[in-house]
C-alpha cells in the first residue's frame, strides 16, 4: 500500500507493545481498497454483514473524507454500492 494510505488509526498499548488499529471508517476503506472483486451492491449480501451494527458505528462524514483523501474512482464506486446496501431497507 502507498504510505499516503495509512491515516485513520490510533495506537494502543497491549502489554509491552504499541498496535496500531484502524477505526470503523478506515477499516471498511482499507476493506474496499483491497478487494477489487466486490462490483455491487448483491457482493455485499455474499458477506454477511451487519447492516445495523455497521450503521450505528459509522461516521458516513468521516467515510466520505477517507473516501477523498484515498482518490480512488474504482474505490469511490465501491463505497457508492456499500451505501446502498446499507440503506436498501431503510
Amino acid at each position: 500500500m502507498k504510505p499516503s494510505l495509512f491515516f485513520g488509526y490510533e495506537l494502543r498499548q497491549w502489554n509491552d507493545h504499541r498496535h496500531a488499529v484502524a477505526g470503523p471508517e478506515k477499516t471498511i476503506i482499507d476493506y474496499l481498497y483491497l478487494h477489487t472483486e466486490i462490483e455491487g451492491p448483491a457482493d455485499f449480501e455474499s458477506l454477511r454483514w451487519n447492516k445495523v451494527e455497521i450503521s450505528a458505528r459509522l461516521s458516513m462524514e468521516k467515510l466520505d473524507a477517507y473516501l477523498n483523501h484515498v482518490g480512488s474512482r474504482a474505490l469511490n464506486s465501491r463505497i457508492h454500492h456499500f451505501k446502498s446496501y446499507l440503506y436498501a431497507d431503510t
